[in-house]
């Protein structure tokens, strides 16, 4: 599992389109960091997810990523 997300990484998405599915997008922006639980970013911690927007069959949604959600990561 790796601790970055980048832009072209491929990742499970949780969408509404209309009706909530999940599906494999694209990373195509990463607005910000995100640390859930016991991780802080005052100590240091990697970011647990990530809000950002991921390309689903031609259609952009803003979403929470998490690490574990990394399908393939870009080349």
């Amino acid at each position: 599992m790796r601790e970055t997300l980048h832009i072209g990484d491929l990742v499970h998405a949780r969408v509404n389109d209309p009706q909530p599915r999940e599906a494999l997008g694209i990373v195509i922006a990463i607005k910000s960091n995100v640390w859930t639980g016991p991780a802080t970013h005052a100590a240091g911690s990697p970011p647990t997810a990530w809000e950002c927007d991921v390309m689903v069959d031609d259609k952009i949604h803003n979403i929470l990523v998490g690490r574990r959600d990394i399908y393939q990561p870009a080349p």
